[in-house]
């Protein structure tokens, strides 16, 4: 069928007939007649339509095979062959091209029981600019969603639709690797700047899978301010001295704030850098920097409405001077 419709699409014609024939041997051999009633008929040599039927008997691991032939070594890409050529569920190759998974298997050849999980952020063809996609790829076992999505919340999204798809090596003795596919939109609505926080969102959910951060409100400064997850750190380390100085404000209201002024945030975190940054070339004057960032940060506070949030940033600040 579906080469009878590649036929009528080259001919710009539709299938009249079909006459499939079983002669003796393991061949089959099926005559099409393509119809045409307009214009005129498409002239088109041998090699042309063999090369258009081969794509459609080609198999999905047929596909992969060739790709990974002319992108490795002949020794690698034997290897990676027997490796992965039946390895991708059937739900898999209905998804994604073997081209794709060229790039997915790139980065599966990269975990392991030290590092399980690898995430790519990125934004598929034809998606609008509100949307994102995330790959997270895990090794020897499936994430639940309970464990995805109370992480991916906290930094600010909310999860649109998910599917999982396992890959089961012959050679991983029952061990398999999991890869989940995940649309998200901003939970503040809006686009999503993909190309500039691609490396920050990747980074920090790296360091929440690994253990290395805290998961809550406050990661959503990574795609709200564009900050990486070091310096939300250090933002939730000033909060948490603040609570301890009876500041009269909850840790879940602090957060909302630097969020809500997610520009703010970011003069903070500027201005800390500008403070205390070790990391400076000699010579630079920090005065005047601090002081540059500080007008920045008193013209942003001058747009707050809420004295309640207007007093949270500025005790931020009072909190970096001193």
């Amino acid at each position: 069928r579906k080469v009878g419709e590649v036929l009528a699409q080259l001919y710009d014609g539709r299938v009249s007939a079909t006459y499939p024939a079983y002669p003796e041997g393991p061949l089959a051999r099926t005559h099409y007649i393509v119809g045409r009633y307009d214009g005129v008929t498409p002239a088109l040599d041998q090699a042309t339509l063999e090369e258009a039927v081969a794509d459609v008997a080609r198999t999905w691991s047929d596909g992969l095979t060739e790709r990974l032939r002319q992108s490795e070594e002949p020794a690698r890409a034997r290897q990676l062959v027997g490796r992965y050529g039946e390895a991708f569920s059937a739900a898999y190759r209905e998804a994604f091209s073997p081209g794709e998974a060229l790039d997915d298997i790139a980065i599966l050849e990269r975990l392991d029981a030290a590092r399980p999980h690898a995430v790519d952020i990125g934004r598929r063809p034809g998606d609008p600019d509100t949307r994102a996609s995330l790959m997270l790829f895990s090794w020897g076992r499936s994430l639940p969603l309970s464990e995805r999505v109370p992480l991916l919340e906290h930094l600010g999204f909310r999860a649109v639709s998910e599917r999982t798809y396992s890959v089961t090596p012959p050679d991983s003795d029952g061990a398999s690797f999991a890869i989940h596919d995940m649309t998200l939109e901003r939970a503040m609505g809006g686009p999503i700047d993909v190309e500039r926080l691609e490396i920050l969102l990747e980074s920090a959910l790296m360091a929440l899978l690994a253990g290395e951060a805290e998961s809550d409100g406050y990661n959503a400064l990574v795609l709200e301010a564009g900050i990486g997850w070091r310096d939300v750190a250090a933002l939730r380390t000033l909060s948490r001295f603040l609570q301890q100085a009876r500041v009269p404000f909850s840790q879940d209201y602090m957060a909302a704030t630097l969020v809500k002024h997610a520009e703010a945030a970011r003069l903070l975190v500027e201005l800390l850098h500008a403070r205390f940054d070790p990391s400076d070339a000699a010579g630079v004057d920090r005065e005047s920097r601090q002081a540059e960032v500080r007008g920045r940060i008193e013209a942003a506070l001058s747009a707050v409405t809420s004295l309640d949030e207007d007093r949270i940033l500025r005790r931020f600040v009072n909190l970096i001077e001193a």
